[in-house]
């Protein structure tokens, strides 16, 4: 795992979406009144609050059919176990080794991406 977050943080800009927090800021920049930005942790402490805000801010006239259930973490976890490893925010503190947290917090795209959502 660490191989492979060190692989990501030092992505060349050539690749992919490029390296993280330039792939953040194409969707944060230029501010725009409209763009709608759903947190993971809205999503783990209020779904059904963090789905109807982002659907009304879309103005589309959605209601969740009566039948409607938000799935478990366990049942998102078995279709998926490395997106969803542990079902909750700030899982870095003891999976990521200090030396990839300050890299990651050195490239300068990334330290604008962070402070651009508030977290510094």
């Amino acid at each position: 795992f660490a191989d492979e977050l060190r692989d990501l943080i030092f992505l060349p800009a050539g690749r992919g979406a490029g390296p993280w927090g330039r792939n953040v800021l194409s969707w944060l920049r230029p501010a725009h009144p409209g763009r709608i930005v759903l947190r993971y942790e809205e999503l783990i402490d209020k779904p059904a609050a963090a789905v109807r805000r982002v659907t009304e801010a879309l103005g589309l006239g959605l209601e969740p059919a009566a039948t409607a259930a938000i799935p478990t973490f366990a049942e998102l976890q078995h279709v998926d176990d490395r997106f969803f490893r542990r079902g909750f925010s700030g899982t870095y503190r003891d999976e990521l080794p200090e030396d990839l947290h300050q890299a990651f917090w050195a490239q300068p795209g990334n330290a604008a991406a962070m402070a651009l959502l508030g977290w510094k």
